[in-house]
């Protein structure tokens, strides 16, 4: 709790979803969010892979103090009545090493999961289990699978990784040049000392990327 309360306003606390602290409090406090259901439609914090849910739990406490009154475990999804922390434990423990696998173990209600369970499993699976669980790219969140973020009305945004905001000329030219190249019709720094490209089409992404990475830009790793 001290840990989280020392936290910058600027500390990402969604890495999935790019939410930081003070983001995060000021919805908390703006809109009367009282648990998680309501932080998760707001903010989009710990509604993706679910590893940042107790720190947003603990932001909840420290903006809301004894008011705060957490409810019993969320499960995943109408899939199933486990918890994300549950369903992780349970992966380690039981050595469970495929979405299937997890799915008849834990008594799935539905056979095949859903949009918001399976991207979880895989998650865990392939980070509890990199050696032997094999990672099948249908099951990433949309994010993962085309370095980009999606954005509310179905355009993307691309963040060229630029370490600790320093870059060079030739990068920087080559950002400019794919913003007029695709026609981006916005371009923003960041918070974080980054560049973001905002609202370009999807089918425009690898190309994007074929001319970020030529620049030796990459975003966590190079869009494939």
């Amino acid at each position: 709790m001290a840990a989280v309360a020392a936290f910058p306003d600027e500390a990402e606390i969604c890495d999935c979803n790019g939410r930081c602290k003070g983001k995060i409090t000021t919805i908390i406090t703006g809109k009367g969010l009282t648990g998680l259901d309501g932080v998760c439609p707001h903010t989009k914090a710990s509604a993706s892979c679910g590893s940042c849910t107790h720190l947003v739990e603990q932001l909840l406490h420290l903006t809301l103090g004894d008011s705060y009154n957490p409810a019993a475990m969320q499960p995943i999804c109408a899939c199933t009545e486990y918890g994300h922390d549950d369903v992780h434990l349970l992966i380690i423990a039981k050595a469970l090493k495929s979405i299937p696998a997890v799915m008849q173990e834990l008594e799935w209600k539905t056979s095949c999961g859903c949009a918001k369970c399976r991207p979880a499993l895989h998650y865990y699976l392939v980070s509890d289990w990199p050696g032997e669980y094999m990672d099948d790219g249908q099951w990433r969140f949309i994010n993962e699978r085309v370095y980009a973020n999606i954005q509310k009305d179905g355009t993307y945004s691309v963040v060229p990784r630029i370490w600790s905001g320093m870059t060079s000329p030739k990068k920087l030219r080559a950002i400019a040049d794919v913003a007029d190249k695709f026609a981006i019709p916005a371009v923003k720094v960041t918070s974080g000392q980054c560049i973001d490209l905002l609202g370009m089409k999807k089918e425009d992404l690898p190309g994007v990327w074929a001319n970020l990475n030529a620049a030796g830009m990459m975003s966590g790793a190079a869009y494939v």
